[in-house]
């Protein structure tokens, strides 16, 4: 069962390197997507530094069982690396290996500690669930539904995480609450990002 938490983290106050590297991460987002059919259609990029905020905030009040943090679908990886920077155990798990490749440059080049890994975070036992959320959908998901591809190299499960967070297309989040709902550990946390409504913070009871 997942119950809201409600936290204020507006006034939450960041360090500069938290600015300096979401300027660097945003050109580097706007170089790569410039000319991309997809751009055409509007590129979203989450709101990287209320994110940070959230998760200062999360830290201050001691919201979380821990510290390891998975970043589901990281993409260009700007979200587990500012965990990483927040001093959060971060990992991330992408299926793009062309942007998988841009996220661990960046992380490098920012000296930052983050296990990227290529694949799915979609872990085996979910068919059922996923096979729902094709019906809720009448089969329109973009989500690729492969099966634990990530994990075994990663060494790591789903409850190992003491945060997840995925940013996911509307019709996507109520399966990955599902997933996260079935796998996550007891207390764990699930960030939710939504480009109208901002973010949404749940733990598993």
């Amino acid at each position: 069962m997942l119950k809201t938490i409600n936290l204020s983290f507006d006034d939450v106050e960041l360090p500069r390197d938290i600015f300096d590297f979401v300027a660097e991460l945003d050109a580097r987002v706007d170089r790569f997507i410039d000319g991309k059919p997809f751009a055409q259609d509007g590129f979203v990029a989450c709101d990287h530094l209320a994110i940070a905020r959230a998760l200062i905030a999360i830290g201050d009040q001691e919201l979380s069982t821990g510290s390891a943090f998975c970043e589901w679908g990281s993409g260009f990886g700007g979200v587990a690396s500012v965990a990483s920077m927040l001093e959060y155990e971060a990992y991330g798990i992408e299926i793009n290996r062309e942007v998988l490749d841009y996220s661990i440059a960046l992380a490098k080049d920012f000296e930052l500690e983050v296990d990227f890994i290529e694949g799915s975070f979609i872990p085996v036992g979910s068919d059922d669930l996923v096979d729902v959320a094709y019906m809720e959908n009448d089969g329109d998901l973009t989500l690729e539904c492969h099966f634990d591809d990530a994990y075994p190299e990663l060494g790591l499960d789903v409850g190992d995480f003491d945060i997840i967070f995925v940013f996911p297309w509307p019709n996507e989040a109520p399966l990955l609450a599902r997933i996260f709902d079935r796998f996550a550990s007891d207390g764990a946390l699930l960030l939710t990002y939504n480009d109208f409504s901002g973010l949404d913070i749940k733990r598993k009871s």
